[in-house]
């Protein structure tokens, strides 16, 4: 897992890292961390951010896709997006790109 959070903000990039194997099943995603022999099921949402994150995107460019695809408040996609992406980071399945 990965050190001390950095606070996230709209134009922070993030992505995969390299070595998370993932796999969509019926609209949900499955991700696997060869390094630490875990896996994690994400909801429908969580895979679409999670293919968002192939390459870098901003948390402000998930916050406005999720918003498109999904019903829900811009509120209640702000802080589900935040929480589910810290978990990511705190598992080490994404990273911060520098710019």
């Amino acid at each position: 897992m990965s050190g001390a959070s950095v606070p996230l903000r709209p134009e922070t990039l993030l992505r995969r890292r390299p070595h998370v194997l993932s796999r969509q099943l019926d609209g949900e995603a499955v991700l696997l961390d060869p390094v630490l022999g875990e896996y994690f099921s994400v909801n429908p949402v969580g895979a679409a951010v999670w293919s968002a994150l192939a390459d870098p995107i901003s948390l402000g460019a998930l916050h406005a896709l999720v918003l498109e695809q999904f019903a829900a408040t811009p509120e209640v996609v702000r802080e589900d997006l935040d929480r589910f992406v810290h978990e990511l980071e705190q598992r080490g399945l994404i990273e911060i790109v520098e710019r």
